[in-house]
């Protein structure tokens, strides 16, 4: 079985509401989230950056 993600951007107040087993494109929605995980993602890569970084100069 195939996943792909997929990132919608809303107007605030004009998200659409989601529920358990909704389906889309012939699909089923199997996960959700009420954030912007591409935005986390940068956060997270530019700290392990940071701490390899660190640990790299304590060598």
């Amino acid at each position: 079985m195939s996943k792909m993600t997929f990132v919608f951007d809303y107007p605030d107040g004009q998200e659409p509401s989601i529920s358990a087993g909704m389906t889309y494109l012939d699909g089923k929605i199997v996960s959700a989230s009420f954030s912007d995980l591409s935005e986390e993602n940068a956060k997270l890569e530019e700290r392990i950056s940071s701490l390899e970084e660190e640990l790299a100069w304590k060598d």
